[in-house]
């Protein structure tokens, strides 16, 4: 495939600086854009879709406790999911998910404060935004709404996201997250 001249086969994501493009671009127009563009074809306004409190103190705790608590739970879904790689040694989501985890490592190798930066930026401030808005802002809701159940909303939003991925060994704490 071909876009711009350019043949999306022969883009080498181990470049830690085109990993950052790519993730950079992966994030802006796919999930904020995306966001965007429903926002627009739906004719709902941003608020309607996330509701922003001020997290309250007890909250912020909780959250850090579980986070804290559910760390050995995902070390233990990880084992589970390990095996994968074994079982489909030349699965192509596997080999691909190889060659991401390849790139995230040289990408954490780059060391200047730029790339730093530029790292946290792309690989943690823009993700969680991003995903945020699409995963818990619109599929959430919607899913929710149209289930009448909180549960459902999170169990199937949770369930795409990890899916979304494409990260077969690491699908099931992802789920769990």
């Amino acid at each position: 495939m071909k876009f711009a001249g350019l043949s999306i086969e022969n883009i080498d994501l181990t470049n830690p600086k085109v990993y950052l493009i790519s993730g950079f671009l992966s994030q802006v127009v796919g999930f904020i854009g995306g966001f965007i563009l429903f926002l627009k074809v739906s004719k709902q306004s941003f608020k309607t879709l996330i509701n922003i409190k001020l997290p309250q103190t007890k909250m912020i705790i909780l959250i850090i406790g579980i986070l804290l608590l559910s760390y050995p739970i995902m070390a233990i879904l990880m084992y589970f999911n390990a095996f994968l790689k074994d079982l489909f040694p030349n699965n192509g989501l596997i080999l691909q998910e190889i060659k991401t985890d390849l790139a995230q490592h040289n990408l954490l190798l780059a060391n200047t404060s730029l790339m730093l930066t530029a790292k946290l930026f792309v690989l943690a401030f823009l993700p969680a935004v991003a995903e945020e808005l699409v995963f818990r802002g619109v599929l959430l809701t919607k899913i929710r709404e149209a289930s009448k159940n909180e549960h459902h909303g999170v169990i199937i939003s949770g369930l795409l996201f990890a899916m979304m991925h494409f990260q077969p060994t690491k699908l099931l704490p992802m789920i769990f997250m």
